[in-house]
């Protein structure tokens, strides 16, 4: 007896009650069910088989290894699956150069397993004979960084946004790269905003390609131009000039980023700009709304982002964005993206990105003919002004 005690401790006493309970009830014979009680709450009828349960997802990064991508995808890999309803295995791979990973992706099973990482979209590849793809044609995800810029003058220009900038009849006097065929989509945004707005602008060829911000930063401090538009060297500037913006030497007065994206300040001032792509592409003309949708936001407004094959199950779709909404929203996974990024990052729905990959892959195909001279054209006009 005390050897059976000891194998069994408590178990012992749950099966002896458990047998009186079913002696009371009839011995053998089939209980009776026991009628739930009128304020218990009935077990929920279980749900059916998790569409990702069991399943692995492959990543593809149409980039060498190496590069940031090298870091980012292994730890939305381990992390966002924890977000997946059915806990699915992730994988990551390179299929390189980007042409190949796209082609790959636009050919790929669209049972919800194949997804890209990817920080740019290749509207102009996508026009080469190598490519299989149609930019526009693939389901979009999510996007959690964007390559906004901030428009930074120096504190004495008299006006504090772009709209105010004709009737102050300040010239405003800011770099562009010496090459036009170098210019990024935020020269070709401040351009496109004088267009807009009518006020004097004066581009000031500098090789900002080759020699970076520094050369922009100390050009300001000679005062040969007002100021510059920048990315995260406006999130930077309390450590590359301590004071400038908390001292009022720099301010902002205009921010290029995606749709409905709202600026955030630095860490020495509450100052923050419009953004000006909500502005140009609901006010200015047809002309230069599609030359801001093709040139201007897909480098600037778009980011890095997830995206997956053509006509994809519209259940995964629907799962990995909510996956991706759910995993952007939470304090731990967001302060790990946040540390391997630099930068905060930011949540851009799947929806509203597809919306604008689509409008920015019909701009860039719409004039596409014609738009080479139609930029070399405000070159010439801002440089020579």
């Amino acid at each position: 007896m005390s050897s059976l005690w000891s194998r069994t401790g408590t178990l012992g006493i749950v099966a002896l009650a458990l047998a009186m309970l079913l002696a009371a009830c009839g011995g053998d014979d089939e209980a009776t069910p026991t009628p739930v009680a009128a304020d218990s709450t009935p077990t929920a009828t279980p749900e059916p088989r998790e569409f990702y349960e069991g399943k692995t997802i492959r990543v593809v990064i149409p980039y060498s290894a190496g590069g940031s991508s090298s870091v980012l995808v292994p730890y939305f890999a381990h992390q966002l699956p924890n977000f997946i309803p059915g806990n699915p295995r992730m994988i990551s791979s390179h299929i390189t150069p980007i042409i190949a990973g796209y082609n790959f992706l636009a050919k790929a099973d669209t049972d919800g397993t194949q997804l890209m990482y990817t920080s740019a979209a290749p509207l102009t590849q996508q026009y080469t004979p190598e490519s299989e793809f149609d930019v526009a044609a693939f389901e979009y995800i999510v996007g959690y960084t964007s390559g906004e810029n901030v428009l930074m003058v120096n504190g004495d220009v008299p006006f504090d946004t772009l709209e105010a900038a004709l009737a102050s009849r300040h010239q405003l006097r800011l770099p562009v790269e010496t090459d036009p065929s170098e210019m990024s989509g935020a020269d070709i945004a401040v351009m496109i905003t004088a267009e807009h707005f009518g006020y004097d602008l004066k581009m000031i060829p500098l090789s900002v390609a080759s020699t970076g911000t520094a050369e922009s930063l100390v050009a300001m401090e000679r005062g040969d131009i007002d100021g510059q538009v920048a990315a995260a060297i406006w999130y930077t500037m309390p450590s590359l000039r301590p004071g400038w913006t908390s001292e009022g030497t720099i301010k902002p007065v205009g921010f290029f980023g995606r749709p409905g994206q709202a600026m955030n300040p630095n860490s020495e001032t509450d100052a923050v700009a419009t953004n000006y792509t909500d502005v140009i592409l609901s006010d200015a003309s047809a002309e230069l709304q599609s030359l801001y949708n093709a040139l201007v936001v897909p480098p600037i407004a778009l980011g890095k982002h997830f995206l997956m094959p053509p006509d994809t199950n519209s259940e995964a779709v629907a799962i990995l964005r909510q996956a991706f909404t759910d995993a952007l929203a939470d304090p731990t996974f967001v302060k790990g993206l946040n540390r391997l990024l630099g930068i905060e990052s930011i949540y851009f729905p799947g929806d509203q990105l597809q919306t604008t990959i689509e409008g920015a892959a019909a701009a860039f195909d719409d004039g596409r003919e014609t738009r080479d001279q139609t930029v070399l054209d405000m070159y010439n006009k801002y440089t020579n002004n």
